[in-house]
């Protein structure tokens, strides 16, 4: 694409609305559902993280924010389990669900203040919460010897306490690996729920299931990661901010893993070195807005809009049922969406940066089901339906 038209394409995403919110809709099948849960559990999470994080540094508007968007996921999450239920049992789940998140809350707020005891107690009513959940989902059915829900979830929450405690003590970079590891283990509870609860079974076979959701909670994942490390160099916390940054790298990494994978490890070299370049001018608008430099931000929005472009021919090239158009577009829109994160983030705005993170996250699932449908659709000997 020619200059001139790369800059076209800038100022119209300088000037474009964020995006609507993505849907994604929990289906009949397993494969659905458990697509539709391990993303969910995820996402509340890394919304759990970062409102853990700004509680512990007394950032309270902050905090206030993200705690609604993992109390909204939360909900999310719990209707989706909700549909497949009786009244009853729906309410038993609701009665369950949302407390068990809001326990491991109160032990990241308890674990601010500077007597031990709130903290302790707090720790306590989250391993009792989180065995109260447990307890109520083997009755679903799920339980199976030595595969408790119950005790999946307590080592949950020990290890979510682990991390509490480390970020208290000012080790950001401990606590984000601990969140990734927790973020990635949402399929411990989505396979025996999806397999008990899903009204029909998967046409996919296993491993293109395997695909779908890593790609998809590797994407998602690659959105919270980028605002914690931007809300960080926004609110100058250094030590933070490289720690986000690391976390990040891992991620695309992790990213780039996948895609050799399928691709081979030229192109996982090739996509990693092209990820990695879309990150930097992502910092470099950040920063651009932390300096109120107009002239900087735009060039970064330059530099994000030719991304776009090369990561579309990149993909075509691997697989020529990814349309250059049609992935610049959704690029264009994942841009679109960091960067309305990015500018609420920065006037302080944190209902608006944590509705816009979300919306960013569910926007990433519009760009991993086109990808697994072209690399299913490209390899049917080892992707195909079984």
């Amino acid at each position: 694409m020619h200059l001139p038209a790369r800059a076209a394409l800038a100022a119209l995403l300088i000037l474009a609305p964020r995006p609507a919110p993505a849907q994604t809709v929990g289906g009949d099948t397993i494969s659905d559902l458990r697509l539709r849960l391990t993303t969910g559990l995820s996402d509340q999470m890394l919304l759990l993280a970062r409102a853990a994080a700004a509680a512990l540094s007394g950032r309270s508007a902050e905090a206030e924010a993200a705690r609604w968007a993992a109390e909204d996921e939360a909900g999310a999450v719990a209707a989706v389990l909700g549909q497949r239920l009786d009244p009853l049992n729906r309410t038993r789940l609701e009665e369950r669900w949302r407390p068990h998140l809001a326990a491991q809350l109160a032990y990241a707020e308890a674990r601010a203040l500077p007597d031990p005891r709130p903290g302790q107690e707090a720790a306590g009513r989250m391993l009792r919460a989180g065995g109260d959940l447990g307890a109520f989902l083997e009755t679903l059915g799920t339980g199976k010897p030595g595969e408790r829900l119950t005790y999946r979830l307590q080592l949950q929450d020990i290890a979510l306490k682990k991390g509490v405690d480390s970020l208290a003590h000012g080790n950001p970079g401990f606590w984000l690996r601990v969140i990734r590891a927790l973020s990635s283990s949402g399929a411990t509870l989505a396979d025996p729920l999806a397999a008990q609860l899903a009204l029909r079974p998967s046409s996919e076979s296993r491993v293109t299931q395997a695909l779908h959701i890593e790609l998809s909670r590797i994407l998602r994942e690659h959105v919270h990661l980028a605002l914690t490390a931007t809300g960080a160099a926004l609110g100058g916390r250094d030590i933070e901010f490289k720690a986000a940054a690391n976390a990040l790298d891992d991620n695309s990494v992790d990213l780039a893993r996948a895609i050799g994978n399928v691709y081979g490890e030229e192109a996982k070299n090739q996509f990693l070195e092209l990820w990695r370049t879309h990150i930097g001018f992502v910092v470099d608008y950040t920063f651009a807005v932390a300096q109120k430099d107009s002239t900087l931000q735009a060039a970064a929005v330059t530099n994000l809009t030719g991304y776009a472009v090369d990561f579309g021919q990149f993909l075509n090239q691997a697989n020529p049922a990814l349309r250059v158009e049609t992935l610049r577009d959704l690029v264009l829109a994942h841009i679109v969406g960091l960067k309305g994160a990015i500018d609420a983030e920065a006037a302080g705005d944190w209902p608006v940066a944590y509705t816009r993170e979300r919306q960013a996250s569910a926007h990433m699932q519009v760009i991993a089901d086109p990808l697994v449908a072209a690399i299913v659709g490209q390899f049917p000997e080892r992707y195909g339906k079984r």
